[in-house]
Order: C-alpha cells, then structure tokens, then sequence
C-alpha cells in the first residue's frame, strides 16, 4: 500500500510537472508571435502623398515611419519644475551650467532690453542690454563664450562671454527674425524679406537671399543651421528652404495645412525637425520631409533638438511637447504664464530650459541608468 501511494503521487506530480512545461511553451510562443508581429509586420494604413508633394497629416502623435536612433542611456525619470527667473523673449543653453536669457526691447524702454544667466542652479541678477530700439527677437548661443542676439530692427549683437557688443545695424531694411549659430565663429540670419546674412571672419555680410514669399506677413520667421554648409530656413507659408553652404534651394511645402513654420531645430546634419502655428510637427531624416504629425491643438513657437531622438516644442498653449521617437504633451507645472512659452532650449536630453513672458522659468531634468 505504501509503494503504490508512492507511485501515484509520483505520477499525479509527472503529470503536473508536464502540464506546467507546455504552458509555458505556449506562452513563450505567444510572446515571440507578438514581438515578430511587432517588428516585422506592416501597419494596416500608410501615408500617402498629398498635395505639393508632402504626405498627408498623421491623424494623432505618433512615431515616425522611420525610427530615430535610441538613446544611448534610457531615462528612467524626468520633470518639469518652475522656477522663479527673468522674462524672456528667447533662449539658449549650450550646456546644462550655461544658458543665456534676453528679453527685447520695447518702446517704453527706450531702447534697453535685459539678459541674464544660468549657472546651472539659478539666474543671475538682469542687466540692461542696448539693442538699437528693436525688440531682440532670436538667440543662438555656439557655446558659453559665443551668442549672437538679432532685433527685428536689423541690429545683431554679439556676447563674448562677459559683456554684450554694442548693436550693429545690418541695414534699415533687414528686419531680422531668426539667427543660428552652429560653431564660434559662423552664424546665419534671416529676415522676413528672405534676405540672409553671414556671420564669419568677425563681420557680418550679405549673402545668397532666399526666394521671397508673396505676402510680406508671411515671410521667414525661423532658421536653424547644422554647420556652415547646412542650414533650413522656415516661412510663413509652411515652406522650408535648404542653403548647402552657397545657394538656397527654392521654398517645398512642408505642411500645406500647418498655417506656416515658427521654429526649425537641426541638431545635426541628417536630422531636424519643424514646427508650425497649427500645432504639427514634421521631420526632416533621410533627406526628406516626412509627413506631418499633429502635435498639440494650439500654437507651437519653438523647437529645441539636442539630437536626432529628443526634441521639446513649446507654444501659447498649458501644454509641453516632447519628442523621443513619437510626441507626447504633458501640462506646464505650476500656474501657466500669461500667453504661455516663447522659448526652449535643450543643451542634452537630460536638460532643457524653457522661458516665458513671465518672471516664470521651466527646467527640464532627467536620470539615466
């Protein structure tokens, strides 16, 4: 009686024993039907080509067709926070210790507009800053020694990594926009009218004009350079232009129905990425635009890429847009400022600041394993 309890028990627990095994080969098969499915399947829709040339608009945020590089450390946390900083009407941080705040011009200052810095734990008291009567519109900072601010009045200034140069006048009919400066030393500015200029050897200069839009109201507003021979600028028309060091191509629609380009991001040569009054966002990967992705359902104002996976849009709404291969919007910490964020800057994808109209400044910080 003893052995035939022992030999039942035996196979009740053979049999269990088998039955566990083949569950959990049928889970394994399930899992790798997934994850094939995942990799190697093709989506049910896909993306035709719409009018000029561009696909049509993706119906939500979602990822790109073709899939940016992966960071090199994933994130296992990151925030938002507000701090208590100077208005702003544009941005740069070349690293996370440095970045460089302006806010321009108006007529009740005469003249004087203000800037101030970050050290990488709070912002120095402001100063003044003689613009030449213009409000500064745009700021590109190559690193904590070399920024170039541009007034819509036509003057440029130059920060040499303690004070502020006196305004130069690029002439009475620059009406300078946006200035992107890649490296110490170069520098490209636009101006509605499409006129361009070259910031090299220690002057400025004219050089190749981009082809002008129809409507002066709808001129260029955005520029973003990768190097000295790469560089896009963006109208008011959702057109982008490319300049290859020499000459620049004529204006592609990139998003018949984004209500124009505000703000171009190229973090290098093979990547950058557009936004638009409408709230979209388009990549430029390949050597094409691809189709554009409705971001936010407000107005986007800039765009700051530190490389080709991480990218934050900001704009007029209570939202904050970050790209790591799709979009995701997350609200604004704290009280929204008044008329929202006008500037961003993302000097890694572990930090980004971004500034306001308001003495409200917003950090982005993240962990890596």
């Amino acid at each position: 009686m003893y052995l035939d309890d022992r030999r039942d028990r035996h196979r009740r627990n053979s049999n269990t024993g088998t039955f566990s095994g083949v569950f959990l080969v049928l889970i394994l098969f399930t899992l790798l039907g997934v994850g094939l499915a995942a990799c190697g399947g093709r989506s049910a829709t896909s993306a035709s080509l719409g009018a000029h040339g561009v696909r049509n608009k993706a119906p939500s945020p979602a990822a790109s067709p073709h899939k940016s590089a992966q960071p090199e450390h994933s994130i296992l946390a990151a925030r938002w926070s507000a701090i208590v900083g100077p208005a702003a009407t544009a941005v740069a941080c070349p690293t996370y210790q440095f970045c460089m705040a302006v806010l321009g011009a108006t007529s009740s200052t005469a003249g004087t507009g203000t800037w101030s810095t970050w050290n990488g734990r709070s912002w120095s008291p402001l100063q003044p800053i003689a613009t030449g009567g213009g409000e500064l519109v745009s700021l590109s900072c190559a690193n904590h020694d070399f920024c170039v601010a541009a007034d819509v009045s036509g003057n440029v200034l130059e920060w040499d990594g303690s004070a502020w140069s006196s305004p130069v006048s690029l002439g009475a009919r620059a009406a300078l926009s946006s200035v992107s400066c890649p490296t110490v030393g170069f520098c490209l500015a636009v101006g509605v009218l499409g006129q361009v200029y070259e910031y090299s050897r220690n002057s400025w200069v004219p050089t190749a004009a981009i082809t002008a839009t129809s409507n002066p109201a709808n001129g260029y507003v955005a520029m973003a350079c990768a190097s000295a021979q790469f560089c896009f600028s963006g109208n008011g028309m959702s057109q982008v232009a490319e300049f290859n060091g020499s000459t620049w191509s004529n204006p592609t629609f990139i998003d018949p129905d984004g209500l124009g380009v505000t703000s171009i991001s190229c973090p290098n040569t093979t990547f950058c990425m557009a936004v638009t009054n409408s709230g979209d966002a388009v990549e430029w990967k390949g050597g094409t635009w691809e189709e554009p992705v409705s971001v936010i359902n407000h107005k986007l104002v800039a765009v700051s890429c530190p490389n080709d996976h991480f990218c934050v849009a900001v704009g007029n709404g209570t939202r904050i847009a970050t790209y790591s291969g799709r979009w995701v919007t997350e609200p604004i910490p704290g009280q929204t400022p008044y008329g929202g964020l006008v500037s961003v800057s993302c000097a890694s994808q572990l930090f980004c600041m971004a500034v306001s109209g308001g003495t409200q400044t917003f950090t982005y910080t993240a962990l890596t394993h």
